[in-house]
């Protein structure tokens, strides 16, 4: 058996795997663009409100979902359902069917990486990441959408290095690429289930 060891500073500035996307929903004919977090640590879609008013859905459902996190076990909530959402690449080239997204403030923000940080690492050399500015996750794409988590490409380096997985929806960004002056922690597992 292996066994590596990874050297992060415990106040290491860690990306998230979030990439640029289009959505479209069956009930507007306006595609926003915007921002998805693909989350391999929760077992269900959300997206925000915020999404729901750009894209002018007002059919929705409610549904009561009992939610697991690290704080609370079977919390019953009430969240609004919305069916079907089509969610594009950037480039309008690959398209991933939502069957159930269920909505949620979203009040994470993501800090793009500027594309001058990944030249430090060879093996992330020539992969579209990166932007200026700081961005909002509207989505969050998990384990109920296994088609636009699986990884079709990594790049990867040395331990404690951060690497790439290239997606349906392109390519995303992950682990520690630096260091925090204030140190903050997200943590985004959640497990729902249908009441």
């Amino acid at each position: 058996m292996n066994y590596t060891t990874s050297k992060i500073s415990p106040s290491a500035k860690v990306t998230l795997p979030v990439v640029p996307v289009i959505i479209k929903s069956p009930y507007s004919s306006q595609p926003i663009e915007t921002y998805d977090l693909l989350d391999n640590g929760s077992t269900n879609t959300f997206c925000s409100e915020d999404l729901l008013r750009q894209l002018n859905i007002s059919q929705t459902s409610k549904e009561k979902l009992s939610l697991t996190t690290l704080e609370r076990e079977n919390n019953f909530i009430e969240y609004k359902l919305v069916i079907n959402l089509h969610v594009s690449d950037i480039n309008g080239e690959n398209t991933v069917t939502i069957p159930r997204v269920y909505t949620k403030e979203l009040p994470m923000f993501n800090k793009c990486v500027d594309k001058d940080i990944l030249a430090k690492w060879k093996h992330l050399q020539g992969i579209p990441i990166g932007s200026e500015g700081e961005n909002k996750v509207t989505l969050l794409i998990e384990q109920d959408v296994p088609e636009a988590l699986v990884p079709i490409d990594v790049r990867r380096g040395k331990p404690g290095e951060p690497y790439a997985t290239k997606t349906l929806l392109d390519w995303a960004l992950n682990g520690p690429i630096g260091i925090w002056n204030n140190h903050k922690a997200v943590v985004t597992f959640v497990r729902a289930s249908q009441t």
